[in-house]
């Protein structure tokens, strides 16, 4: 009996625990519970979407620092970050941040989406990171992440910024091949990549491309005809055009696309083209700003037109606009209008950018200078584009050893000297015949990761050349073309041909000269000149002539020079008949020389050593009539020709009658 009673109440609790459960479970706490849960969620996602909305706005106001700071909070809080989030404050950040954010969300278990590398690429593109920005790219690919076009753009754009204009048309053809057709943000990035590598044939060929493919017209086009514009730096009639195409296609230009017009015809000093584009702003109701004014102040003094230039700014109300007012100044060379509108005008007073236009338009060393010092004592501070205003004027007169100071001082200050820096030192070096730190210098540049330009070589070679380094010159072309990848121009060759020619060198002066064809450059007068001079010095009058004779063939003009080192060579090699020759020529070309020219005393030597009375006379009677300190040109010429021929007792009167 006692175990048939155990087991009834065994079962009855059995059933008991049954029951209690199901009421339990269908008692009115359970859904009280569920529906606080719930709403915890709903908040905590509220919060989520006001604190990436508040990070958004951070963003937008390029305050990633105080980003950061509200992202850590949100985790230190308990609250788990999304990928929007993320993608929001990787957005306002810089390369090195955004890629350690990138990092820590696939930590936190999270799948980085288009956007997040799209995000990360500009950032690199921004600090013009291209290989970054690429090997993001890659990154994106090979984590099975669709390539959008805004993340391409972005590459493309990195690319562009930092002048690899090569990678970025690779990268376009990459994306024609791989996925949909490009569209207007593309198509933007790529001729903005041409704009920054100046090539503006190929960012026309993209406009035409994008125009057959009729992309939308929207507000893109606008940006694309803008960085073609700005590809046309030199180009301005093709500027013009665009701008003329513009209109055609109903898109208007902004005041972007105008300035960038306005600035193609400035470097080309088409002060007329930037005056009508400032026409044709007004009918098109687009409202100029300061730089459109400024650089039609520029435009017009460049052409030295400074007078309209001044007129278009005769009341400047910005830094900008006072600076192409001083600029002007410069050009017309009014120094005083330029310090007085320095002093006078309060916005011009304290901008550093007038204070350097006003240095340049004093070209005057000292009174250079004297500004550098009243600029520090004023707490402005200075930056390398001052120091290279000041340097500009010391290297204009020959001031070596204060250039020299002064571009140390650059370094002292932290202000890293640019490549202008150093070409301005190397030319001051040239004109005071300090060849070995010339030298030095230009081996200093690639230390400074500066690339030294065909102008810093040319002032190098000319250094070497007053300092009769022949060969040093002559390794200094070479070294331009095989390790330094810079192509030497007219003028490097000129120098080096110039260093040989003093040197007597003549088969090296000629073998440069060879060279010219082969490296699609052509000579000019002074090329032929430097080897007409070269074989005068080497006593090689045939060669000489036969340099004379072939410059018709070269479309070039012999001048003055060129027939002095034909005679030259021709006396040197006693070929007196040969030299008058050529000065008959000479008088039948037009070519009238002065009366300083070596030729008159050379010919007037010829004339004495081989009784040419008549050549003596007819170079004498060719002498203008006043001359220095009371006597004549001719009195003058014939005391020096008879002290040298050893007949100064002999009247100079008597032999000029």
């Amino acid at each position: 009996g006692l175990e048939v009673s155990s087991l009834r109440e065994f079962w009855a609790f059995g059933f008991f625990l049954l029951f209690a459960g199901s009421a339990l479970r269908n008692s009115k706490p359970w859904p009280f519970m569920r529906g606080r849960a719930a709403q915890a969620a709903a908040l905590a996602e509220h919060r989520l979407r006001d604190a990436t909305k508040r990070l958004r706005e951070l963003g937008k106001h390029g305050r990633w620092q105080e980003a950061l700071w509200q992202l850590c909070e949100m985790q230190r809080l308990g609250s788990t970050p999304s990928v929007v989030t993320y993608n929001v404050v990787i957005n306002a950040c810089d390369s090195t941040h955004a890629a350690a954010l990138m990092d820590e969300l696939r930590h936190q278990r999270l799948q980085a989406d288009a956007v997040t590398y799209g995000s990360v690429i500009a950032a690199h593109g921004r600090e013009r990171q291209w290989r970054a920005a690429l090997a993001t790219l890659q990154a994106m690919w090979h984590d099975s992440v669709q390539w959008d076009l805004k993340s391409a753009g972005a590459a493309i754009s990195a690319c562009g910024k930092s002048t690899c204009w090569e990678q970025a048309m690779a990268l376009m053809a990459t994306l024609e091949g791989t996925m949909q057709e490009p569209d207007v943000v593309i198509y933007s990035a790529s001729i903005d990549a041409c704009a920054h590598g100046r090539l503006w044939q190929l960012a026309v060929q993209l406009l035409a491309q994008m125009h057959r493919r009729a992309l939308p017209q929207t507000s893109a086009n606008v940006v694309s005809y803008g960085a073609a514009l700005r590809a046309c730096e030199a180009e301005w009639v093709v500027a013009l055009q665009l701008v003329a195409d513009m209109m055609q296609t109903q898109l208007l230009p902004d005041v972007v696309a105008f300035n960038a017009a306005a600035g193609a015809c400035e470097s080309s000093s088409a002060w007329d083209a930037v005056l009508g584009l400032l026409a044709g702003m007004a009918r098109a109701r687009v409202a100029k700003d300061d730089v459109s004014v400024a650089l039609a102040v520029n435009a017009c003094a460049r052409a030295r037109r400074w007078k309209t230039a001044l007129a278009l700014c005769a009341k400047p109300a910005s830094a900008i606009t006072c600076s192409a007012f001083i600029t002007a100044c410069g050009y017309g060379r009014r120094w005083q209008l330029a310090l007085s509108t320095l002093s006078d005008n309060a916005v011009a007073s304290r901008s550093a950018v007038c204070w350097n236009a006003t240095i340049s338009a004093c070209e005057f060393w000292p009174r250079s200078l004297l500004l550098q010092e009243r600029m520090e004592e004023q707490r402005l501070l200075a930056d390398v584009l001052g120091y290279n205003a000041t340097l500009s004027t010391l290297e204009k007169g020959g001031q070596w050893r204060l250039a020299l100071e002064i571009f140390r001082t650059l370094g002292q200050r932290l202000l890293g000297p640019d490549a202008i820096s150093f070409n301005s030192v190397i030319s001051a070096l040239e004109k005071g015949f300090q060849w070995q730190l010339a030298t030095k210098m230009l081996t200093e540049m690639p230390l400074a990761d500066i690339r030294p330009s065909a102008i810093t070589f040319n002032a190098t070679i000319s250094a070497c050349e007053k300092g009769e380094k022949w060969a040093l010159s002559v390794a200094i072309l070479e070294n331009m073309v095989e390790e330094q990848a810079v192509q030497p121009d007219v003028v490097s060759h000129n120098a080096a041909i110039a260093a040989c020619e003093s040197a007597g060198e003549w088969e090296m002066a000629l073998a440069i000269c060879d060279l010219l064809p082969q490296r699609s450059l052509c000579p000019t007068v002074v090329t032929c000149n430097s080897c007409i001079s070269a074989c005068e010095k080497g006593l090689q009058w045939e060669l000489a002539l036969r340099l004379l004779a072939g410059l018709p063939t070269l479309k070039l003009v012999a001048d003055e020079i060129s027939y002095s080192a034909a005679v030259l060579a021709c006396t040197n090699s006693s070929k007196w008949e040969s030299a008058f020759a050529l000065w008959d020529t000479c008088l039948q070309q037009g070519i009238s020389p002065g009366i300083d020219s070596p030729l008159h005393f050379t010919l007037l030597m010829l004339s004495e050593q081989h009784a040419l009375r008549s050549r003596e006379r007819e170079l004498l009677c060719r002498l203008p009539k006043t001359g220095w300190s009371g006597s004549t040109p001719v009195q003058n010429i014939l005391a020096f020709h008879l002290a040298v021929e050893g007949r100064a007792g002999v009247s100079v009167k008597a032999v000029g009658e």
